[in-house]
């Protein structure tokens, strides 16, 4: 696993990149001084990017137009509640989730 950490000190910030062994990289962001914790997730997948690799060897495999707009959904998809109703309790807009050429980006504040 691959991890470094860059420091911002005028920021009093720091960066954290991670590569997990599966190949997953994350890009943490320090901010000592927030209150609230905040995910963004972004992938090569969507719109234009309708192939996956299930190995690095084998050959690509197309999915279905809509896919990944599925599963942006499916991010917050919980057994017991919906958490876009909780998200439109925080009397924030809620706002369809849009899947630009490229990378798709999905963000959501943590709702409690």
């Amino acid at each position: 696993m691959d991890d470094s950490t860059k420091q911002y000190a005028d920021a009093g910030e720091s960066l954290r990149r991670v590569t997990l062994p599966n190949g997953l990289r994350l890009q943490l962001v320090v901010k000592p001084d927030y209150h609230k914790t905040y995910a963004v997730f972004t992938t090569n997948f969507g719109a234009v990017d309708d192939q996956v690799r299930l190995q690095a060897d084998a050959e690509p495999v197309v999915v279905p137009a809509g896919t990944a707009h599925f599963l942006e959904h499916k991010l917050f998809d919980k057994a017991d509640y919906d958490a876009f109703d909780l998200f439109g309790a925080s009397g924030r807009p809620r706002t369809p989730l849009l899947a630009p050429p490229r990378p798709t980006t999905c963000s959501q504040p943590r709702v409690t």
